[in-house]
């Protein structure tokens, strides 16, 4: 199998730059080496390693504590040095080693601290490339990474056409995802570019999930410097050219210019800043005056008129500018004649949607670019303009009514059966990622010997292909917990229903049980309104896309949504279905309190766990495979969490959402008390808050390891 690392790997050196701490050069092109046994250049040599020991070929070993790497193959080179596809002694598993010569110490280290910093972050989830180790081995640092599979310029190259709104959706959707995970964490990547965008499996088109990599350029967003040149040139944002301050908006406009470059098979900007800022002023508009009268570089590019009563700016002509203008300039249209040039899609609307978010992604004006989670609700990536369209599965025909909701899947969608008045939630995968949807028909068909209705789960219906998009129907419920929140009527009500949804989801929960499966994504947005009125409500546990046979749970998956996942999970112990209980035990005190439990955060959630429930039980803290990155063995020989310095040393900071620990900072016991509207004007407990104090109980039992768990 062909791979390659979360390197810039990349097969055509005069489009691609390597990164070299914050400025990108393109001398040093990296090219990608197919894995054949007729490759000659399979040998590192002691020269290139600058007087460094080290020299790799095929067959040759890279040994760290007790693992050892087999090097398979060379499959790139660069100006920190190269990359190899080995695979781990013992076992099957791949990775891309990437090996900086001895001189080049110092990009490997920034980088590795770059991954820690985006480690907090769920990286699969996330769409990021997910750092395995790093080592040093004969003065030479590595760094293994996942083994992914092309990038996509090696796509479009291999293709000889851009591709269609569709895949490009999925794939500016997945982008979107890691590009608003990073702004949580005050990342900028600073090198958005198609080949640091790659495909993890190796289907091409047919597969299109992504994967954004190389973090060697990567920077703490407060830390950028105006001073510093960054970004590849066909793909380096006007505030960049200029000399401005600038801040994750760069990303945007370096996933604007690729999302361009996926669709016209050929780069939006050519590679001189002259031209490109030709190019902007021409079609996306002069930037403000503001930015041009900061800019320590605008000057090189633009001229201050004064000939007139009020002076304004211009760019310089070329014979003002004195510089060689590249001859291989881009194509002078603007983004809206992209429609002009030889059709790649069939769906018109498609193409205009596509059109209206690169022109927002591309605003000459950072503070008017489109934020990632705007655009994550931007017409073409929740697919809105499907309204009335039918989808046809054998004799039926199904009319679609209204989005219901989106993720990094695809859509669901309320569709009317036509003929009947039958609604369905039609869950809509996009062709590359029909795994996703046939693992979770796989969990539905386990659950069919149980009675959905009354074991509130939601009912599946059925699940076919049309299109090339796996379409799975479900029966059409109401609405969400998290939604009906926003009502102030349920706001006032929910304790109300509290204990008959805790007494629903146990009796789904006892279900999953009996059949050995375990949901692992127990949340409010996982529990659906199938009834609601004054005195009752009816629930019903959905999506099912990551439930797994209990027996088959792994200590090494992450799992389960932050601020719902179970101390064993956190610390890589192993698990069973009890994790369940423990997000239906938050999810009641979600319920409670009108605000999630826990942090968004495993180590903040872990101080809360400690704080208010205790330390994990020693045995835990001995055989957990995570637990050192929260925990440590002091001098005492005693277990302690690690203080937040010691550990944001280390995985950086995160911004947190709220939550009701940090708001009350209360045992469980008390909470009932910050809850007024349940005492009369004497203080006395309405019957209502005697109700809570058996709820609250309910919740302790969540416990701290999953053996408490009952």
């Amino acid at each position: 199998m062909e791979c390659i690392s979360g390197s810039s790997l990349n097969s055509v050196s005069d489009t691609h730059a390597v990164s070299t701490g914050g400025q990108t050069t393109e001398k040093d092109s990296v090219t990608e080496m197919g894995i054949h046994e007729s490759d000659s250049n399979l040998t590192w040599s002691p020269s290139d390693t600058e007087y460094s020991p080290l020299t790799l070929e095929r067959g040759g070993k890279i040994i760290h504590t007790s693992d050892v790497y087999q090097v398979v193959g060379l499959l790139g080179t660069g100006s920190f040095g190269k990359v190899f596809k080995c695979r781990k002694e013992g076992t099957d598993e791949t990775v891309a080693m990437k090996v900086f010569r001895k001189g080049n110490h110092w990009q490997a280290k920034r980088e590795v601290n770059s991954h820690n910093q985006v480690s907090v972050l769920d990286l699969d989830k996330n769409n990021l490339i997910r750092l395995i180790d790093s080592f040093v081995y004969k003065d030479c640092f590595c760094l293994t990474f996942e083994c992914l599979y092309l990038n996509l310029t090696e796509l479009i190259i291999r293709r000889y056409e851009g591709l269609e709104v569709n895949d490009i959706r999925s794939i500016a959707q997945q982008v979107l995802l890691a590009l608003r995970a990073l702004k949580i964490i005050g990342m900028t990547h600073t090198d958005i570019k198609p080949n640091n965008i790659m495909l993890t499996a190796p289907q091409g088109p047919q597969s299109l999930n992504v994967k954004l990599i190389n973090f060697g350029s990567a920077r703490k967003t407060a830390e950028l410097s105006e001073y510093s040149v960054m970004q590849n040139e066909r793909y380096r944002a006007p505030e960049v050219i200029l000399g401005l301050p600038r801040d994750e908006s760069i990303d945007m406009w370096g996933l604007g210019c690729t999302l361009a470059y996926l669709y016209q098979a050929s780069h939006l900007f050519p590679k001189d800043e002259y031209i490109t800022m030709h190019f902007i002023v021409k079609h996306l508009g002069l930037p403000d005056k503001e930015m041009l009268d900061k800019g320590w570089r605008a000057r090189r590019f633009l001229k201050l008129d004064k000939r007139r009563t009020k002076p304004f700016w211009r760019l310089r002509i070329f014979e003002e500018y004195k510089h060689p203008v590249c001859c291989h300039a881009a194509p002078e249209y603007p983004c809206d004649d992209f429609l002009t040039l030889p059709p790649n899609l069939g769906n018109r609307n498609d193409s205009l949607s596509f059109i209206d978010l690169v022109k927002k992604m591309l605003a000459a004006n950072p503070a008017d670019r489109i934020l990632p989670e705007e655009a994550l609700n931007h017409p073409l990536i929740t697919d809105q303009d499907r309204t009335g369209v039918k989808i046809f599965h054998q004799s039926d025909a199904y009319q679609v009514e209204e989005l219901l909701g989106t993720g990094s899947f695809g859509n669901i969608f309320k569709c009317r059966k036509e003929g009947t008045d039958e609604t369905v939630a039609m869950k809509v995968f996009r062709k590359g990622n029909h795994w996703q949807a046939k693992r979770e028909v796989n969990s539905h068909n386990q659950l069919r010997i149980l009675h959905a209705d009354a074991n509130s789960l939601i009912r599946f219906i059925d699940s076919f292909v049309y299109k090339d998009c796996f379409c799975l129907t479900f029966e059409c419920l109401n609405t969400t917990f998290v939604e009906l929140f926003k009502e102030t009527r349920f706001k006032l009500q929910r304790v109300i229903y509290l204990r008959t949804v805790g007494q629903q989801m146990l009796l789904a929960l006892q279900a999953l049980k009996s059949v050995g499966v375990t949901h692992t994504d127990i949340k409010p947005d996982n529990v659906m309104i199938a009834h609601l009125d004054n005195q009752s409500v009816r629930v019903k546990l959905s999506d099912f896309g990551l439930a797994r046979k209990t027996a088959e749970l792994s200590e090494y998956s992450v799992m389960q949504t932050e601020g719902y996942r179970a101390p064993e999970v956190i610390l890589g112990l192993p698990r069973d279905e009890s994790i369940d209980m423990w997000g239906l035990g938050c999810m009641l005190g979600f319920l409670y309190l009108g605000n999630h439990l826990f942090p968004d955060d495993d180590f903040k959630a872990l101080q809360c766990i400690v704080k208010h429930m205790g330390l994990p039980d020693k045995n835990a803290l001995k055989e957990g495979w995570r637990v050192r990155r929260f925990f440590k063995f002091d001098r005492l020989h005693k277990w302690r969490l690690k203080d937040p310095k010691e550990y944001q040393h280390k995985y950086g900071k995160k911004n947190f959402k709220r939550h009701s620990f940090n708001l009350f900072d209360e045992p469980l016991d008390d909470l009932v008390r910050l809850k007024p509207a349940w005492s009369n004007a004497k203080g006395k407990k309405l019957p209502i808050a005697n109700q809570m104090l058996v709820a609250l109980q309910a919740l302790k039992s969540i416990g701290i390891t999953h053996t408490d768990v009952k």
